[in-house]
């Protein structure tokens, strides 16, 4: 019931050989997988290391799976009772996934420091993945540097016509080759068209 709905289930969390054969189908051969200890809302994230043409990467994989969209339905649906107005409407597991990359993939045609999308796809159980390139560290604080590289960061996504709409810290982290910020989840990104 509603315990399931908040809290998930176990059979609601992708098996990692579920998710180890969408990889696969997509052309990765990951080395290494485990899922992050603070789990956030809306999709299950794994981190993965493969190696690409010699070289290993670090890898971000989200599946967006039942309990994830359940919890999405919970959130959307509290938003609207608390600001009367949003319908709850919570989009497939598929839409929630190539919306993820559409507006990563816009943002960064636009000059916008957000992630690599390397690859969308399902896991056998019909969850839909999203996999980016991790190539960010966490960002512990921000000096006035930092909140204007930020705004700058917000204004190039912006410029693709793009609303981050849910402009949290944990959002945003330092890219490990260049020690500038990037945008790391557009999840909640709407386009103009999109009303956003």
């Amino acid at each position: 019931g509603v315990t399931r709905i908040a809290q998930g289930t176990v059979e609601g969390v992708p098996s990692q050989s579920g998710v180890e054969v969408a990889l696969a189908d997509l052309g990765l051969q990951v080395d290494s997988m485990s899922p992050l200890q603070y789990q956030p809302a809306g999709a299950f994230t794994i981190e993965a290391t493969d190696t690409d043409h010699g070289r290993t990467r670090r890898l971000l994989v989200k599946v967006y799976g039942r309990d994830a969209r359940d919890t999405q339905f919970i959130t959307r649906t509290w938003r609207a009772i608390w600001y009367r107005g949003a319908e709850p409407v919570v989009p497939t597991r598929d839409r929630q996934a190539e919306h993820e990359a559409f507006v990563t993939l816009l943002a960064a045609g636009k000059g916008a420091a957000v992630p690599e999308v390397v690859a969308v796809g399902h896991t056998p159980a019909d969850d839909a993945v999203i996999v980016l390139e991790d190539s960010w560290e966490p960002l512990h604080d921000l000096d006035a540097a930092g909140v204007r590289q930020m705004w700058r960061l917000l204004g190039a996504v912006h410029d693709s016509s793009l609303s981050v709409r849910d402009i949290a810290i944990s959002r945003f982290a330092v890219q490990r080759t260049k020690s500038e910020l990037l945008l790391t989840d557009l999840s909640t990104a709407r386009s103009r068209s999109e009303g956003g």
